[in-house]
């Protein structure tokens, strides 16, 4: 039997679930989402997508189904169509989503590592016109010692920005593990843990991760007294529980102490934030195969319930 053939057999038994997941490791050749976009734009004449999932979810579901009632081989094979084009879906929403962020994302981390920077040339200068201060402001809420006579508001608006930076660096990576986070909790609920997300964003949420841990390390190491993280593992565990880091938040857990990475580490703030992301993705994909399904009611139904989970 010709190798086509025998795929062609083997894919006419897949379930919905399974036939998607084939598509994803096809489609995730492209490094990126835009790619993938771009090479089925090139290809009009071949059959879309979400078109052939669904042909191939009706024919693995009438090869289950044999010997059945005609009714009910008329539901599996709907049943078959509706679930195949809501994992598409799902998974196009998401790495839509990511794509379409990432450009934010990109301008706000460089405005914080701008800000870094001016804090740090700011503070070198500040120290330079106070000699009567051994130590220029800190980070960490100590005085410098000796103390000038009278701190400026300068210094004062210094000091506190100093203190608020590493704050500002935990909220933009909670944010931005967010993204990865929904992918994680919509792979092991939906796609047997398979991988959402196309190559160029699996690298860059570990290369950001990265970027921060060194980046945080020669912050702290210049502007407090308490030095830099010991180890790479207690950055993530920092991210991960920051009240492990005088913050208010979770404490580490025994049996986690030491086990973050930056393939796994999330926190408190992207695990509340992903939960959002993941119920408007499936409200989305639920109204884009109902409308894929010819059901426009019941898909102007569900934009309406997404419309309501938008508001405040």
């Amino acid at each position: 039997m010709r190798i086509n053939q025998r795929i062609a057999k083997l894919e006419s038994n897949l379930s919905a679930k399974e036939l998607v997941i084939s598509w994803m490791s096809q489609a995730h050749e492209s490094a990126t989402f835009k790619d993938y976009a771009t090479y089925c734009f090139a290809r009009p004449d071949e059959e879309d997508s979400p078109d052939k999932l669904a042909r191939q979810a009706s024919e693995a579901a009438r090869n289950r189904l044999k010997g059945r009632s005609p009714e009910e081989i008329r539901r599996g094979v709907y049943q078959a169509k509706k679930d195949v084009i809501f994992l598409f879906y799902l998974h196009q929403n998401l790495n839509l989503k990511v794509a379409q962020d990432t450009e934010a994302l990109r301008y706000r981390w460089i405005s914080l590592m701008e800000k870094r920077k001016r804090l740090m040339s700011e503070r070198e200068v500040w120290y330079r016109q106070c000699p009567a201060a051994q130590e220029p402001p800190g980070a960490n809420g100590s005085a410098p010692s000796p103390q000038p006579k009278k701190e400026s508001p300068a210094s004062v608006r210094l000091q506190r920005e100093l203190e608020r930076w590493p704050q500002e660096l935990y909220e933009f990576l909670a944010h931005f593990l967010s993204y990865r986070e929904a992918a994680r909790v919509l792979s092991q609920h939906h796609f047997k843990g398979a991988q959402l997300l196309f190559p160029n964003s699996v690298t860059l949420f570990t290369d950001v991760l990265e970027a921060s841990r060194g980046l945080r390390d020669i912050y702290l190491d210049a502007v407090t007294d308490d030095g830099a993280p010991e180890s790479e593992e207690e950055f993530y565990q920092w991210l991960s529980y920051p009240q492990s880091a005088g913050n208010e938040g979770e404490s580490v857990p025994a049996d986690r102490r030491g086990s973050a990475s930056p393939q796994t580490v999330t926190n408190p703030a992207a695990r509340a934030e992903a939960r959002e992301l993941v119920e408007r993705l499936v409200l989305m994909a639920k109204a884009d195969t109902l409308q894929a399904l010819g059901e426009v009611p019941e898909a102007d139904h569900m934009v309406d319930r997404l419309v309501a989970h938008l508001q405040p």
